[in-house]
């Protein structure tokens, strides 16, 4: 089981089947098997790796995402990719996949909103980048074919690995966490505008059936 956590913590085989892609050498096969493997092993199991076997790092700005809208991070941009046989898209691309409701927009809004969204599902290993554009991974590939209820417990794996969440399960093992402390890099204007999308990640985890994060939750202070 630690074998497998390492692996998952290391992105080691979702690098290799990720390289797979870029080749038109897809294993579906060997990413089913692997992310029916992730979810095998408890969730607790993931919150004790990152308690007592990730290094302690210090939180990058680039580390705290932001997004409008959760879905368009995550099922949206998954399921639209694949539709799209997943060619690889640029920021200003993703956004106007992501914002199709017929309105006209100026290309900075689609660059913006793109921008935002694939950084959010890159940070949670749903898509990577390879040249400054972005791919559909092979977790993101299998997470859109999951039931719904698996869906939601393959995605809570991916927020607790995210290195933001997992720096605030570290801390909060020390006891109350004041946030706009634990993020000082952040002007205040920055974190006024992330802090929604942190709460959206946490609340993520507080909806879980398999793992009770009241006592995470209550020791953050935002």
């Amino acid at each position: 089981m630690s074998d497998i956590l390492m692996d998952f913590f290391e992105y080691n085989t979702e690098n290799k089947l990720n390289k797979a892609i870029l080749y038109c050498k897809n294993d579906r096969e060997t990413s089913k098997d692997y992310v029916n493997s992730l979810l095998e092993v408890p969730i607790e199991k993931y919150i004790e790796y990152v308690n007592f076997n990730r290094p302690r790092n210090s939180v990058l700005s680039k580390d705290v995402v932001q997004f409008s809208n959760f879905d368009d991070a995550t099922i949206g941009i998954c399921s639209k990719l694949k539709k799209i046989d997943n060619p690889g898209l640029k920021f200003v691309d993703v956004g106007r996949l992501l914002l199709d409701d017929g309105k006209e927009r100026k290309d900075g809004a689609y660059v913006k909103y793109g921008e935002n969204h694939v950084k959010t599902a890159a940070t949670l290993g749903l898509v990577f980048e390879f040249y400054n554009t972005f791919y559909l991974s092979c977790i993101g590939e299998e997470y859109i074919e999951l039931p719904e209820n698996d869906q939601k417990r393959l995605l809570s794996r991916l927020i607790i690995r995210s290195s933001l969440i997992s720096r605030m399960l570290q801390a909060t093992q020390n006891g109350r966490v004041n946030m706009r402390e634990f993020l000082y890099m952040l002007s205040d204007s920055t974190y006024t505008r992330r802090k929604s999308n942190i709460k959206k990640m946490v609340d993520y985890l507080y909806l879980s059936e398999e793992y009770d994060f009241i006592a995470f939750i209550e020791n953050i202070n935002f």
